[in-house]
């Protein structure tokens, strides 16, 4: 994208109109001493200038692309429920905890605590 600007009399400090959209557009009228002014100014206008300007596009800091080890990126795994238990079955206690090792894989520790079952009833 590029401003559109337009100045007065050589110096580009000088401005009359100016737009980021790439085009601008501008009234000068002549005056009863045979001057051209911009409406409300009291400046004699002798030439006028198109100057187009580039816009820095405004950038945003990214924080550095880092892509993931494939090993790390496993998801967690899921607890099912003993599927058709018999009468000598049921669910234990599962607890699965995850970590990363020294070279960042994800490990999964699984620990099934039977003895903290408590009451599981069958009926037949």
């Amino acid at each position: 994208m590029q401003t559109a600007i337009i100045y007065a009399n050589g110096i580009k400090t000088n401005l009359l109109a100016m737009s980021p959209t790439g085009m601008v557009q501008l009234t000068l009228t002549c005056d009863d001493n045979i001057h051209w002014k911009v409406s409300k100014s009291m400046a004699n206008v002798w030439n006028v200038s198109c100057l187009l300007r580039d816009i820095p596009i405004p950038t945003t800091p990214l924080p550095p692309i880092t892509t993931p080890i494939p090993c790390s990126t496993c998801l967690n795994i899921r607890a099912e429920r003993v599927k058709n238990p018999s009468l000598t079955e049921g669910d234990g206690k599962l607890v699965i905890t995850y970590m990363q090792n020294q070279l960042g894989c994800r490990v999964a520790q699984i620990l099934c605590n039977a003895s903290v079952v408590s009451g599981l009833d069958h009926f037949a």
